[in-house]
């Protein structure tokens, strides 16, 4: 079970990589008083995007998991992997922050170099992890299921969101 937790948790740290990448670079870049050219931002996005984990094996574990698995008693985190799987969480989840990327991408291409404009573009990207992070507690009874989980939520100062994600 564990190994199952943690094969969810890297999904979504590498899912969410691209973007935690992006913000990071984009408020360096604020920071030095430097401006990012479209063609580095998409850069920074296929630096980050490299993956640093194991896919195969995510997917062993994850098929292994069958519906007949999972009876009314069950431990939460046997419950917290089917709902991960019953409701394609870890799609959305990829899904969402691709969106987010792209968001960001555009919403700094199209800031004039305006820097409320990147500061909240930079924000709105923050919320959406925080946004995904709680779709990932809600499911495991407001628990983060591992500590990477924990440093992004920490790192973005991450409360409860209830907002739908909107990505368009």
């Amino acid at each position: 079970m564990k190994e199952l937790i943690k094969a969810i948790a890297m999904a979504y740290v590498e899912y969410t990589a691209p973007l935690v990448y992006l913000i990071e670079k984009i408020t360096e870049s604020s920071l030095a008083g430097n401006r990012i050219l479209p063609e580095q931002l998409e850069e920074f996005v296929d630096e980050s995007s490299a993956s640093t984990f194991t896919i195969f094996p995510q997917h062993a574990l994850l098929s292994s998991v069958r519906d007949t698995d999972m009876g009314t008693s069950d431990p939460p985190s046997l419950q917290f992997v089917h709902h991960v799987i019953d409701e394609n969480v870890l799609v959305l989840l990829r899904d969402n922050m691709a969106r987010a990327v792209s968001r960001l991408i555009r919403n700094y291409e199209n800031s004039g170099g305006d820097q409320q404009v990147i500061d909240a573009a930079v924000n709105r990207a923050s919320r959406a992890i925080c946004i995904e992070l709680s779709r990932i507690r809600k499911l495991n009874r407001g628990l983060l299921p591992h500590p990477d989980l924990k440093e992004l939520w920490d790192k973005y100062s991450c409360r409860d969101e209830s907002a739908v994600l909107d990505l368009m």
